[in-house]
């Protein structure tokens, strides 16, 4: 460790370090892939590429030094394959640069990124929080031209990748709490796969919930139309006695009387004598 701080120069030192003094620190990443495979790669053929560690004397919270001198911030899985393997020292690149919570975050998740075996979720969940900080520091970009600020289109500039393919990975990130099988998708185009097909079921249910509706408006309609419809007739009806009720209605109001009287004195006989007869022939 060097004893001047560099605070405005990046610049490293290549020494073996102990690994008792290196604090892995919260981690983001937690699935660390075939770490008995990658040990034995280390035995065999030694480490090629040395972990990247913050001399701690950088950082500017006392409570962080812990007692180990050194923070991780990539190859976590090398560490913790040597630490498989009993290595007591292990080749590391100090860094001496001040470096904030927010750059330390940052270095650990494009390394995360770097590497080949992640899962599709794993790597869309760093590319949401890559996403997440930028905007988060220097605020969302809006629309239109000299725009301050962050957009997914910076993010996909900065990781090298298309935004439609930032985007899709993003949406990933935001579906794992709604699609559980997200976790289990082996590759990307599978993951891809599951998000499509459900948005597809949502599009569904959703014009499924909508054609209810109509229905269900439709009948509502009808039934309040039908009961209208025998409100308004019932109304053009005047029940009651004839003489009684013939008094309240306005002259010439009345378009149709309809009788039922109870004086058809001898009609079966009248019928039975002359055979069917209209209102003239009845008396």
């Amino acid at each position: 460790m060097t004893d001047q701080k560099k605070a405005d120069i990046f610049s490293y030192v290549l020494e073996n370090i102990k690994t008792a003094d290196v604090d892995t620190g919260k981690r983001i990443r937690t699935d660390m892939g075939d770490l008995a495979a990658l040990a034995t790669d280390l035995k065999e053929f030694g480490l090629h590429h040395p972990i990247l560690v913050l001399d701690k004397t950088f950082l500017s919270d006392a409570e962080d030094l812990n007692g180990q001198p050194y923070l991780l911030l990539a190859g976590e899985r090398r560490f913790r394959a040597a630490l498989l393997n009993k290595w007591t020292e292990i080749p590391a690149k100090i860094t001496q640069r001040r470096l904030s919570k927010w750059e330390i975050s940052v270095i650990e998740l494009h390394e995360n990124l770097q590497r080949k075996n992640m899962s599709p979720l794993e790597e869309a969940n760093s590319k949401a929080k890559i996403h997440t900080m930028y905007q988060e520091k220097y605020g969302e970009k809006r629309s239109g031209p000299g725009g301050e600020g962050h957009s997914l289109a910076d993010t996909a500039k900065l990781l090298g990748e298309s935004k439609s393919n930032v985007s899709m990975d993003l949406k990933i990130a935001q579906m794992a709490n709604v699609i559980p099988e997200l976790k289990d998708a082996k590759t990307k185009a599978d993951a891809r796969k599951m998000v499509k097909q459900f948005e597809h079921t949502l599009l569904q249910d959703e014009w499924a919930r909508r054609e209810q509706r109509k229905l269900a408006l439709a009948s509502d309609k009808l039934i309040k139309t039908e009961d209208a419809r025998r409100s308004d007739l019932i109304k053009r009806y005047v029940i009651g006695d004839f003489f009684e009720q013939i008094k309240k209605v306005e002259e010439r109001s009345i378009d149709l009387v309809e009788l039922d009287p109870d004086w058809a004195i001898m009609l079966k006989e009248a019928v039975k004598d002359r055979g069917a007869l209209t209102a003239d022939g009845y008396t």
